[in-house]
């Protein structure tokens, strides 16, 4: 074979072969191993194969079982960067919806990605959307919201392709889809009952941090001294049990609502438990029926 030839196969084994080994860092090892003998090889571990994958199991529960969520504030409330607006008062509420500023409609949270909700558009166009938690304002799914339309400027232009799926873009045919944001409540859906795990507990901050199954929820802030005394150190076994949890509150600089305990329902996952925790979300309650029914 010719030089030029030979140098051009050098060149592809470096980039083939040794690139990628040196990019995992498998080659340093290998050529920094060598035995008495003075070959290259791999080194022999010190411990047998069982007892260096005991220790890594073992290393990994100790960092599990050393983890503490540490909040960025040490106070009850957890705050959020960009708190929520306050809500109107129910006078300047009613004078905007007579003058036509202000608007009403059921809200619906999106259960796919609970940053959208959307209202039916009285004009009879594109549902209006809510995009993020600051201009969800601590609304629920369900409720009859009061809100404000955003500057069209902040308005989507919605394209519509062939096959009828839309997506967001500035070309081709488009309806425009508006963007509001909530500035009131007008009344609440019955929907303030939900069922939780408890995620994770702060003893700084003296609360427990439940997750909601229903992700259009929020997370739901416990204070550590309306829960079990063995909360925090069969915090395992807890973990796993689902709650009835009822949301009293969601304070303005809060990125997680406030709660109380309702009832321990049970361990999750039996059908028992997940059939009265949708019926409790749901206000219904099981009855018996009659023997003659």
């Amino acid at each position: 074979f010719s030089d030029q030839f030979q140098k051009h196969v050098v060149r592809m084994f470096r980039a083939i072969i040794l690139q990628p080994l040196r990019q995992r860092s498998v080659l340093p090892r290998l050529l920094q191993c060598r035995n008495n003998s003075g070959f290259t090889g791999f080194q022999v571990p010190t411990k047998p194969e069982s007892a260096r994958r005991t220790d890594n199991i073992q290393d990994g529960a100790a960092k599990r079982n050393a983890f503490q969520f540490k909040p960025r504030e040490t106070n009850f409330v957890w705050k959020i960067p960009q708190p929520f607006t306050p809500h109107l008062q129910d006078q300047v509420v009613e004078q905007g919806l007579r003058e036509g500023t202000l608007f009403a409609g059921k809200f619906r949270i999106n259960p796919r990605n609970y940053m959208q909700a959307f209202v039916a558009d009285v004009t009879g166009g594109p549902d209006i959307m809510f995009e993020g938690l600051n201009a969800r304002n601590r609304g629920f799914d369900g409720d009859e919201v009061v809100y404000r339309l955003l500057p069209r400027s902040k308005w989507k232009a919605r394209v519509y392709e062939r096959n009828g799926a839309g997506v967001d873009g500035p070309f081709g045919d488009s309806t425009v889809q508006k963007t509001a944001e909530v500035v009131a409540i007008r009344k609440q859906a019955n929907n303030r009952m939900t069922s939780c795990r408890p995620t994770m507990y702060n003893v700084a901050s003296e609360i427990a941090l439940f997750g909601c199954k229903d992700h259009r929820k929020p997370r739901v802030m416990i204070p550590l001294n309306d829960l079990p005394d063995d909360f925090m150190s069969n915090f395992t076994e807890y973990s796993k049990r689902v709650f009835m949890v009822k949301i009293t509150d969601w304070p303005e600089n809060s990125a997680h609502a406030i709660g109380e305990i309702i009832e321990d329902i049970g361990e999750a996952g039996t059908i028992a438990v997940e059939e009265k925790a949708l019926l409790l979300e749901g206000g219904l309650h099981r009855l018996e029926f009659a023997a003659e029914i």
